[in-house]
């Protein structure tokens, strides 16, 4: 029947019962110091770096993520490395077809590291990290902060000046 469980929620694997809240970052973006990025880093790598601290994907990364990360920024790494390579070598040539197979173990592992860290929409979906939610929940709060109206405090304020 329609809106009736088929089953009780205490013998469902998933007891909570509840509808699913998904993580929302505690810090946001810029509120936190970036880590150095590697000095063997390339340029593009470094600039990767950067743009991934200046995101709000950054208040849903923990400091102990940071030996991971710094693997996806060296797997970034080779792959630009590899790009270039390529692009540089003729084609069908062994040392092209040598650089394919890298450029392929490259991109597999940073699919699987950027799934791990939420860098796509998807992967920040299966994740349950929100960032729209936390904005908004942030304005209201700094609205009813600034809202003063009903606030006592503002009647002892009159009463000192």
């Amino acid at each position: 029947m329609t809106g009736k469980r088929q089953k009780r929620p205490d013998s469902l694997a998933f007891k909570r019962g509840g509808r699913y809240r998904a993580l929302q970052p505690v810090a946001l973006p810029g509120e936190r110091p970036v880590p150095d990025c590697p000095e063997r880093a390339t340029g593009e790598a470094r600039e990767a770096w950067e743009r991934l601290w200046k995101s709000p994907l950054s208040s849903a990364i923990a400091d102990t993520d940071l030996p991971a990360l710094y693997r996806w920024l060296w797997w970034y790494d080779q792959w630009i490395v590899s790009t270039k390579r390529l692009a540089i070598l003729p084609a069908h040539s062994e040392g092209a077809k040598r650089q394919l197979r890298h450029l392929k173990l490259c991109e597999a592992s940073l699919q699987r590291l950027e799934e791990a860290f939420g860098m796509t929409p998807l992967a920040r979906m299966r994740l349950g990290i929100t960032f729209s939610e936390v904005r908004s929940s942030q304005a209201r709060l700094r609205a009813s902060l600034d809202d003063t109206r009903d606030d006592p405090r503002g009647l002892l304020r009159e009463e000192q000046t």
